[in-house]
C-alpha cells in the first residue's frame, strides 16, 4: 500500500460520514449562536441609539418651550404695562 492509500483507509473508518455530519451540525449551532449574539448586540445598539435620539429631541423641545415661554412672558408684561397706563384708576372726586 502506498501512503496515499493508507491515509484514505485511515480517514475512512466507516463512520466518517457521521463525524462530518456531527461537525457540520456543531458548526451550524455555533453559527446560529454567533448570529443570535450579533442580533442581540444589534438590537441593544439600536435601543441605545433610539434612547439617545429621544433624549436629544426631549432636550430640544424643552429648550424651545422655555424659550417661547420667556418670550411670551416678556411680551405679555410689556403689553400689560402699555395697556394699564391709559386705563389707570383715577379718583373721580
Amino acid at each position: 500500500m502506498s501512503k496515499a492509500t493508507k491515509r484514505v483507509t485511515l480517514l475512512d473508518d466507516g463512520n466518517s460520514g457521521q463525524k462530518l455530519q456531527q461537525k457540520r451540525e456543531l458548526g451550524e449551532e455555533r453559527f446560529a449562536e454567533k448570529k443570535k449574539r450579533e442580533m442581540k448586540g444589534f438590537w441593544k445598539m439600536r435601543a441605545q441609539a433610539h434612547n439617545k435620539m429621544f433624549q436629544m429631541i426631549g432636550t430640544a423641545l424643552s429648550i424651545l418651550f422655555f424659550t417661547l415661554a420667556a418670550i411670551f412672558s416678556q411680551l405679555q408684561l410689556f403689553s400689560l404695562f402699555s395697556l394699564s397706563k391709559p386705563f389707570a384708576y383715577t379718583n373721580p372726586s
